[in-house]
């Protein structure tokens, strides 16, 4: 069975080969009405959810008076989270777009155009260029491809959207004084990557379709909606009802 929760099938990837010039793009459309972001602290390749004038805050505006390089020792970055449908095949698939700021102010101009401030009013391509060897060197161009109503499968899908609070929820401050020390938390970051083990309305209501189809209740599986069991037994639950409907 295809683990739905892990990052590459919960995220919209764009994967660019390394020559120089090299492009690679996906095509999408926003489920939300707008993004919900957070700033994020990094350390080690990892992001930490800021919580607002936190441990790394201050110790890096103290560092602003004094250390040039103070930007690249308390790298910081705000990210944006969208539910969106991956058009890049022929069966879309609900997914979360994780994006900076290159890219949101491409799309905010599409928004304001196109969209009357709306995010889900248009199809949109995202477009990854490769300008340099390292994997700091891309750009992005934000494409727009076609203003138009959702189809009845598409609106479907939409009910399946992920709860994006997770991803914006801050660390805890034990984490950020980790951080602000330069000393990784002995706690895993409470991001994106550290998602993947936890069950997602989106399983449930794939459940929940399955049940239906088979004439049953979750109930009959011990299940409780409102307090579901850990993500390993729904995956199971769904794997043995989609056998059953072969």
């Amino acid at each position: 069975m295809e683990d739905n929760s892990s990052p590459e099938n919960v995220f919209i990837s764009i994967n660019v080969d390394k020559p120089i010039g090299s492009t690679s793009e996906v095509k999408m459309r926003s489920l939300d009405e707008s993004p919900v972001g957070t700033w994020q602290h990094w350390l080690e390749k990892r992001p930490y959810n800021c919580s607002g004038r936190c441990p790394v805050c201050q110790v890096r505006m103290e560092a602003k008076n004094v250390d040039p390089d103070y930007k690249a020792k308390y790298s910081m970055g705000y990210r944006n989270f969208l539910n969106v449908l991956d058009l890049s095949d022929s069966e879309p698939k609900v997914k979360v777009f994780a994006f900076g700021n290159s890219i949101s102010k491409q799309l905010l101009t599409l928004v304001t155009r196109k969209g009357e401030g709306d995010y889900r009013k248009f199809d949109f391509t995202i477009q990854k260029r490769r300008t340099g060897p390292t994997d700091m060197n891309v750009e992005y161009m934000v494409i727009f491809e076609d203003l138009r109503p959702l189809t009845k499968e598409e609106t479907l899908l939409a009910e399946t959207k992920h709860d994006l609070n997770q991803y914006v929820q801050p660390a805890t401050n034990e984490q950020l004084k980790s951080v602000a020390a330069g000393v990784v938390p002995s706690t895993p970051s409470n991001t994106t990557e550290d998602q993947s083990d936890k069950v997602t309305k989106q399983d449930l209501l794939v459940f929940k379709a399955l049940c239906e189809v088979h004439g049953l209740e979750p109930a009959h599986f011990g299940v409780d909606m409102n307090n579901p069991p850990a993500k390993k037994i729904v995956d199971r639950l769904i794997a043995d009802l989609k056998s059953e409907t072969k």
